[in-house]
């Protein structure tokens, strides 16, 4: 739901959390509060250290589109080169995700700091989660989790990486925890407007009042002039405000049935299936890695090398558009399906590739991205098509699956 005050500021509500957009803005939101507490506040980007507070908003326009709710705003800064900010946020149950296009025009340099999605979160902490950068990751490294001190009269900085961690997961006192994400774009995030390798700065600041989140794609010790054109990033907040793990009913488990070597589903089967097992609580388990049959094109290349090597990972690339066409098509036909309650899906976990096809680029060298979007725009998809119709669910039970708040909010 969107509402509008006396001031024409725009507010997204849902059932426990806000989202406040200042029509005098062209960034934000300046804040959520979720279950009436203020949680996330100033999110801002900047240039050289001037936010997009400071711009002059040229326009701020909101509306419900495919079950979301959007705003769009745009402005520029009224000195310099008059560089543009334009910032696309939609709202979906528990996920923000931000489209943010930076311009960059005549002759606008960057002193030292260029920042995109930079945050403070009000409150005590007791950790946070990291998923590493995708280099690190390339090199073996896991998610873990850091246990954040207690605040001792002295601000420190409790995190420090120089490419963007993939997402990072901030597990409040409270029990709410809170996830900032990079998104599919991470080639944009770690080219550094074109500077030098590793040359980005994303910081975790334990201040009195909570924690802020720096995020820098350009932090440099010089003024740096980029290529004057416009620089777009993609990320997301997301939030759960429990700690409770997706509960579902007692059921009669199925497995969905496939035929040619994986190649469909078998749909006959399934519906004798269902038909030999009736009055009972019937739930469909798919398991969309595992289940189908995938073409090469299809799965993730794990590294720049594997890239040039000719070499790929048994795991899916949800980038691959073939992947999110062939399960609407599976998922339009079992809305069709009769004699089932929930559907519960296995196997949806975002990971890293560098096939450049993946988002129509070309480089010899593979480009690094972050599968998560096309998860987030399937996920909305099927609660959008298949919500009355049956339950959905993602397998509580898979061990591997690391438990994220913007994918778990689509269930609950």
């Amino acid at each position: 739901m969107i509402e509008k005050d006396e001031d024409k500021n725009i507010h997204v509500i849902e059932n426990n959390w806000q989202a406040l957009h200042p029509t005098e803005s062209c960034g934000g939101p300046a804040e959520i509060k979720i279950e009436n507490k203020s949680i996330i506040t100033d999110i801002r980007s900047s240039i050289s250290g001037i936010e997009d507070t400071q711009c002059i908003t040229r326009k701020v326009k909101e509306y419900h589109r495919a079950g979301q709710s959007v705003v769009e705003s745009e402005g520029y800064l009224p000195f310099g080169g008059e560089s543009e900010f334009k910032q696309t946020s939609r709202y979906h149950k528990n996920l923000l995700r931000i489209t943010q296009d930076i311009n960059l025009r005549q002759g606008t340099t960057v002193n030292r700091h260029f920042s995109v999605g930079s945050l403070k979160l009000k409150g005590k902490y007791e950790a946070f989660t990291v998923i590493p950068p995708a280099q690190h990751q390339c090199e073996g490294s896991e998610a873990y989790t850091r246990e954040i001190p207690q605040w001792k009269g002295k601000e420190i900085m409790v995190g420090h990486w120089h490419r963007p961690p993939l997402a990072i997961i901030f597990h409040r006192k409270d029990g709410i925890d809170i996830e900032v994400g990079t998104g599919f774009d991470l080639w944009r995030w770690e080219d550094n407007l074109g500077y030098h390798p590793e040359s980005g700065s994303y910081k975790i600041h334990l201040k009195e009042t909570g924690l802020e989140f720096i995020r820098e794609p350009l932090a440099c010790c010089e003024d740096f002039l980029p290529e004057q054109r416009n620089y777009r990033f993609t990320w997301h907040i997301a939030w759960n405000n429990d700690k409770k793990k997706l509960n579902i009913p007692q059921h009669k488990k199925l497995y969905i049935p496939f035929k040619n070597a994986g190649q469909e589903v078998d749909f006959e089967r399934l519906n004798r299936m269902i038909a030999e097992a009736a009055d009972e609580n019937i739930y469909l388990y798919f398991n969309i890695h595992r289940g189908l049959s995938w073409p090469d094109h299809a799965l993730s290349v794990p590294s720049s090398p594997a890239y040039c090597c000719g070499l790929v990972s048994e795991e899916l690339c949800w980038q691959s558009p073939i992947i999110s066409r062939r399960l609407k098509k599976i998922c339009r036909r079992l809305s069709e399906v009769e004699g089932f309650e929930g559907l519960i899906l296995e196997g949806v976990q975002p990971g890293i590739c560098y096939h450049p096809s993946h988002i129509e680029r070309k480089n010899v060298m593979g480009l690094v991205h972050w599968d998560i979007n096309p998860i987030f725009d399937f996920l909305s998809w099927l609660d959008n098509h298949c919500k009355d119709k049956f339950k959905i669910y993602l397998n509580p039970n898979e061990e591997e699956r690391l438990a994220l708040p913007s994918l778990e909010g689509f269930f609950k």
